[in-house]
């Protein structure tokens, strides 16, 4: 897109806008691209971030000054910036921006940790000029820049992203694609137009969205994004919605919102674009350092002088995008627990409404650039080197859960520790900020800490919490703080699964939490008459339905509700086949004739097991009955199961012993595996950490490689400059008649043209030798002695010398200084002077018979004052030669024709027109004097004399 100037001047009328730009290898062509085709007048001012070597004096001012009409300069500590021009950073230092100045500071990267300045600089200048921050990302290697332009794209400002199949190096761009924030993807020349399109057209959009004016169409796409993406952003506030919309439109090139309504319909991509926008996902690892601080001191206070708790220490992180501010929240509690000497495990609740979000949390890789934000020591414990950047390790992905959570529309978590939902509830209206507070809170057990961002806080008096630390946003969960029921129950209204969905759906199970499913109740109602038993698929017991309670036997101790070892031993095997059977195809097992030892009695009976499933006949469980139960005599000791003898009886004992004689050797050979894996992790953490230093080292040798390219395209161009120049140069020397000769510091030959070559014998092979040894045709003159003279004094010389053939010239010897100013060599000019020279001789031969003429001759400049006469005109004046000179031809000629000396004095000397007059001369007294004939004419000589007057013969008056 092209960028008009009715256009610049839009953008101009509203608030400055800053634009940072990041590049690094391959970014100097792509920086010239840009500013080539960027105007002189948009209004903004460009701030350029480059990978520049400390060791090398930087010359991306001087190339780039030419790429543009803009002013060009190096950033200055403390300068303010202005509009309509080019700040590029000092090679060694480190820029940031704070109310519209610019601090440099010096570079000084932690040993192991890259130099990410890109993404300082986007960061500051997010936090410094918001929705007026725009963020440019071209070439480069590594992933500098990703997480600076996920700040500008928080703040409300624009990113924009070179496409990377036409950057020379598409590290950068990539990495920055990747955290879907792009406002545009575009070729390099083309982002300034895309700039001034996007700030012109949110300029005059988003206000007639935000003003109501297409406030259907924009129910329409929260509608749309409801039925498609199962997400309902009728909850967020207005003003974002369309801000963001607004944008997805102008991306999209759509006339009118309502043709984006329709775009939005038909498309497979832009729902899930357009969520992205909404969503942002803006995140990073300890963000606000200084608020993880204080919630680490907090909960090692508070775990160090709270009673004893069994159970994890339960976290819910809400809103966790792409994972990082889960994992900092699990490092953190970790290590208080750890310094507090609590040992209790750790588990993170982390969940996010978009899937794409949680989908890359459970991968847990991350770019190179968060070395800058994890400290140095956790960076170690918790992170390995991965071919991209750094991968959490299990020990710390082990503690984190990711899962797709509405907190608007599905149950919180309950019985939580902490709570962490950071800038999240700033995009909600009030409403459903009070909303997503009552639920945090009813998730939190008395006493549990929330932690939110900085700009949220919660009401006290009706949310259930009290301030800890205001300035961090720390709060604890009220005591005996309890909503309604009513209050805290989801919307009646949710969206709908799509068919895709229902089929995902996992199938119900039994639980002892969640009770029983309503198909598991159906089926147990029909067969309530004998007593029942109903287990999970692994065998225990869940429910139990009639009098069961005299066949079972509570073991002394701990509870075990392994059914197979509540119910006698007789049956203990017939239930353990039975659940086995109907775990592979039966759907039920029966024996019969079962003894039943019970507490006061013994029965006889029989024993059936019944597979019980869910109407998409998914097992779910075991129900076993007890049918046609007899009681037995207490005498009767010789009734025994049908099926079941001594012998029988023996065998089994006698496999359980070797049973429990192979499980002792299995132990003991599953602790030597542990002590062998334990030797092998060792082992491999070593090589881990091996391979985290190498990675290290080779992130460090990347960073030098990218400045070292930086550096040598700098060079390139100032190359391909100076070839150029030395190409003119060259063109300049050999087609003029001026000899110019080049000595070195030491007099020998360093550079020359044909033209000296005919004044001093010296060829092309010559170069490098001392001018002394070489002839010339000079007369009376030394040209090495004069070399000296002038090196010596620092002095340029003129010589005016002849040749031995006739011939004159004006011989120049300069000094030739560098930027340090010292002399590094003579340059040495000749100018033929020989028509000059003779025609001097010839003028200065009429002059003296001019002046030595009986006739009377005067001689004018060009404002008629007489700067010379002959002896005849001083003699018929009466004047003496010394009072005419210098005198105004008005104080010698008379009338009016000293007034036509005047006029043709003043005529320019190309001019060819000559005066024929009578002039009567005035005497010293003032009177009339002689009369004569006078012929003027103009004429140039080496005095720049202009008028000559020759008068004849003179008569008195």
């Amino acid at each position: 897109m092209s960028v008009t100037p009715e256009s610049c001047d839009q953008v101009s009328a509203s608030s400055q806008y800053v634009v940072g730009i990041g590049a690094s290898a391959g970014g100097l062509e792509s920086l010239e691209r840009l500013l080539s085709a960027t105007p002189s007048d948009t209004g903004m001012a460009f701030v350029l971030i480059l990978h520049l070597s400390p060791d090398h004096a930087s010359l991306m001012t001087e190339l780039l000054e030419k790429r543009t009409d803009m002013p060009v300069r190096a950033c200055a500590d403390g300068e303010r910036v202005d509009a309509n021009t080019v700040y590029v950073i000092q090679p060694g230092t480190n820029l940031e921006i704070h109310d519209g100045q610019l601090r440099l500071t010096e570079r000084n990267p932690l040993p192991g940790r890259p130099n990410m300045p890109i993404d300082q600089f986007f960061r500051s200048l997010a936090l410094d000029y918001e929705e007026h921050a725009v963020a440019v990302v071209l070439s480069g290697t590594g992933s500098d820049g990703t997480i600076g332009v996920r700040s500008v794209k928080q703040a409300g400002g624009l990113v924009f992203v070179q496409d990377p199949t036409e950057a020379r190096f598409d590290g950068m761009p990539g990495a920055a694609i990747n955290t879907c924030c792009a406002d545009s993807i575009c070729k390099a020349a083309e982002i300034p137009g895309e700039i001034v399109r996007l700030i012109t057209a949110l300029g005059e959009g988003t206000q007639a969205c935000v003003a109501g004016e297409h406030s259907a169409a924009l129910r329409q796409v929260i509608g749309t994004l409801r039925n498609v993406t199962r997400i309902d952003f009728s909850a967020y506030k207005p003003g974002t919605i369309a801000r963001r919309v607004e944008r997805r439109r102008r991306a999209l090139r759509c006339d009118t919102l309502s043709d984006y309504v329709e775009a939005l319909r038909r498309s497979d991509v832009e729902p899930g674009e357009l969520v992205g926008d909404l969503l942002i996902g803006v995140t990073r690892f300890f963000r606000d350092a200084s608020v993880w601080s204080k919630l680490r001191d907090l909960l090692m206070s508070q775990v160090a002088t709270s009673p004893a708790t069994e159970g994890p220490y339960r976290v819910w992180v809400a809103g966790c995008s792409t994972g990082e501010e889960a994992y900092t929240t699990a490092m953190v509690v970790s290590e208080a627990l750890h310094h507090a000497g609590v040992d209790r495990a750790v588990k993170v609740f982390a969940t996010d409404v978009h899937q794409h979000a949680i989908d890359a949390g459970a991968r847990a890789v991350y770019p190179a650039s968060v070395a800058a934000d994890v400290p140095g020591d956790l960076l170690h414990k918790y992170f390995h080197a991965h071919s991209h950047g750094f991968e959490a390790k299990p020990a710390l992905r082990d503690l984190v859960v990711f899962a797709r959570h509405d907190i608007l529309a599905d149950p919180p978590f309950t019985r939580l520790d902490l709570v962490t939902c950071r800038n999240m509830l700033i995009y909600l209206r009030p409403s459903a900020q009070n909303r997503a507070l009552q639920l945090l809170r009813f998730g939190l057990h008395d006493g549990g800490v929330l932690l939110l961002g900085a700009s949220e806080t919660p009401a006290d008096e009706t949310s259930g919490f009290v301030a800890i630390d205001r300035l961090a946003r720390l709060y604890r969960a009220k005591p005996g703080f309890v909503r309604a029921p009513g209050e805290l129950r989801t919307p009646k209204t949710k969206p709908s699964p799509s068919s895709s969905d229902r089929n995902q759906e996992r199938p119900r199970t039994l639980s002892t939490s969640t009770g029983m499913s309503q198909d598991v109740l159906e089926a147990l109602v029909q067969r309530l008459d004998p007593p029942c038993l109903v287990l999970s698929p692994s065998g225990e017991l869940l429910y139990n339905f009639g009098n069961t309670h005299r066949y079972l036997r509570m073991n002394v101790g701990r509870t075990d509700w392994d059914a197979r070892k509540l119910v006698p031993e007789a049956v203990s095997l017939a239930l353990a086949a039975g659940l086995e059977s109907i775990r592979d195809d039966a759907t039920e097992y029966r024996i019969a004739d079962v003894t039943l030892e019970g507490v006061e009695a013994r029965f006889r009976g029989d024993l059936r097991v019944s597979r019980l499933d869910d109407t998409s006949h998914t097992p779910v469980g075991a129900a076993v009955f007890f049918d046609h139960v007899e009681s037995l005599p207490t005498e009767d000791t010789a009734v025994v199961s049908a099926d079941l003898s001594d012998a029988v009886r023996d065998r089994v004992r006698q496999l359980e012993l070797e049973l429990k004689r192979t499980r002792d050797s299995l132990q003991v050979t599953n602790e030597e595996l542990q002590a062998a894996n334990a030797e092998l992790q060792a082992t491999n953490e070593e090589l881990l950490s091996s391979n985290e230093e190498l990675q290290s080292t080779n992130e460090e040798l990347q960073s030098l490689n990218e400045e070292l390219h930086t550096v040598n395209s700098e060079l390139q161009a100032k190359l391909e400059e100076l070839g150029e120049l030395t190409d003119d140069l060259e063109t300049l020397l050999q087609h003029r008649d001026t000899g110019v000769l080049f000595l070195d510091a030491d007099g020998r030959i360093r550079r020359f043209n044909r033209a000296i070559c005919d004044l001093v014998s010296i060829t092309e092979h010559d170069r490098d030798r001392p001018l002394s040894h070489f002839s010339h045709r000079f007369r009376d003159f030394d040209p090495v002695g004069e070399f000296h003279t002038v090196r010596g004094s620092c002095v340029a010389v003129d010589r005016r010398v002849d040749t031995h053939d006739g011939r004159w010239f004006i011989v120049r010897l300069q000094p030739i200084r560098t930027n340090e100013r010292q002399v590094d060599g003579v340059v040495l000019t000749t100018h033929d002077i020989t028509d000059i020279v003779e025609s001097s001789s010839q003028l200065a031969i009429y002059r003296n018979a001019v002046l030595r003429s009986p006739l009377p001759y005067v001689f004018l400049d060009a404002n008629a004052t007489i700067v010379d006469v002959n002896g005849a005109l001083a003699e018929q004046s009466l004047w003496s030669r010394n009072d005419l000179v210098g005198r105004p031809v008005r104080d010698v000629v008379m009338g009016t024709e000293a007034h036509e000396l005047e006029q043709l004095a003043a005529r320019p000397l190309s001019h060819a027109d000559a005066l024929a007059l009578r002039v009567t001369l005035r005497g010293p007294d003032g009177r009339a004097g002689a009369s004569a004939n006078a012929s003027c004419f103009l004429l140039r000589d080496a005095q720049a004399v202009k008028v000559v007057c020759a008068f004849g013969a003179t008569a008195p008056s």
